[in-house]
């Protein structure tokens, strides 16, 4: 996307520039000389406005392509992080970590390293997707990096520090799970109206939930172009 925005510009400016140049040769000056530049300019604006039309044409396109990678590549990982159950064993949480790690990342990174958006100061299109999507996924996938070291070693070695995995696979249970106090009526008066309460536990995976609220909602329209919902 980069190099189609940055020429779109540059061409952009260079008609304009020889535009303005060819009409004030145009009307400021007469005889074959000043014919002859304003038949240069015009020649300079011409190429440049088409290369400008051209270029415009291929960031489109490449800004499509980069946003639907982009977000495939979001929904492959959190597919594979739906799968996730919090009363799994130790050794399958940490198994399916492992098994995370594995996964290519190399397009998802790529995709968001293309970005690079027209008025991304006005939009903030780029900002938005990087805190919001990019950023908690990234760090995640830090975070189970470095301990997958400490996942291989316990398999391999005779060694095994249980207290020490359960606290791994806690600290990234953390980014996944989130724990919320429901009240949940378990009493009725005559009238049906609730008169007392249990507190139940309800889990969500916050991470699936979250990212993929965003790459439903704004993310779509970003992508579509749509400056509000239908």
């Amino acid at each position: 996307m980069r190099p189609f925005k940055r020429l779109t510009f540059i061409c952009t400016i260079l008609s304009l520039i020889s535009f303005t140049l060819c009409l004030g040769l145009h009307y400021g000056l007469s005889g074959e000389e000043a014919e002859f530049w304003v038949n240069v300019c015009l020649a300079v604006f011409g190429s440049s406005l088409l290369t400008a039309l051209s270029s415009l044409v291929s960031y489109l396109h490449e800004r499509r392509t980069s946003l639907e990678s982009f977000l495939y590549q979001c929904k492959n990982l959190l597919h594979f992080l739906s799968k996730y159950q919090s009363g799994m064993m130790l050794e399958d949480k940490m198994r399916f970590f492992l098994d995370y790690n594995e996964i290519d990342k190399t397009a998802w990174d790529a995709a968001f390293g293309n970005f690079d958006f027209f008025f991304e100061r006005c939009t903030g299109n780029r900002e938005y997707i990087f805190t919001n999507i990019y950023l908690p996924l990234l760090q995640f996938n830090s975070a189970v990096n470095r301990h997958t070291v400490h996942f291989r070693e316990y398999f391999s070695s005779g060694d095994r520090n249980i207290p020490a995995m359960e606290a791994f696979v806690t600290e990234l249970e953390s980014y996944l799970i989130s724990h919320e106090k429901r009240s949940i009526p378990k009493e009725f008066d005559p009238a049906g109206n609730p008169i007392a309460f249990r507190v139940a536990i309800h889990q969500r995976n916050k991470l699936i939930h979250e990212i993929g609220s965003d790459l439903d909602g704004k993310y779509r329209r970003i992508l579509y172009a749509k400056n509000k919902e239908d």
